[in-house]
């Protein structure tokens, strides 16, 4: 089985959805998923964070954009789906937190987003990305309740 390159667009405050992300494709076999802000994934101190986060998005396989109201709002994640955008490679965005397909912006919404309470949508995730890097993925029952884990996230209470 390959090895793949996996970026995480994201918020810090979707970590939660991340972390889980993470381990559904470690349940398929896979565990070459990078991001920046998960214990244990993080740049060593002294690294040139613009020059490792340039080189990661584009030297990825698959890059996945996480979309959520604070997301969208975030400064790095624009700066980071802008740089793939630019590299003209492939984009998956994946709505979490109820976010409906209308609060997308261009240049995603032209880009079908996988809803991450669709159990279809997430299986079909999983399927073309281990096409799209030429791995054979493992039986859908395998990680099945990964999806259904996935699906059943909540973000963490927010207190004031």
């Amino acid at each position: 089985m390959n090895k793949i390159k996996v970026f995480i667009s994201h918020s810090s405050k979707d970590e939660y959805f991340v972390k889980s992300l993470a381990q559904l494709f470690v349940a398929v076999g896979d565990n070459g998923v990078i991001f920046t802000s998960v214990d244990g994934t993080k740049m060593k101190p002294g690294a040139h964070f613009n020059e490792i986060l340039v080189s990661e998005i584009s030297d990825s396989d698959v890059f996945i954009a996480i979309l959520s109201e604070d997301s969208i709002n975030s400064f790095y994640v624009a700066v980071e789906i802008g740089a793939r955008w630019g590299s003209r490679k492939d984009i998956i965005p994946i709505m979490i937190n109820g976010l409906s397909p209308e609060r997308i912006k261009a240049p995603l919404s032209s880009i079908h987003a996988v809803d991450s309470k669709s159990q279809a949508e997430l299986s079909d995730l999983i399927e073309n990305i281990a096409a799209k890097v030429g791995y054979a993925s493992e039986s859908h029952s395998s990680y099945l309740q990964s999806i259904i884990s996935l699906m059943n996230l909540k973000p963490p209470i927010k207190w004031i």
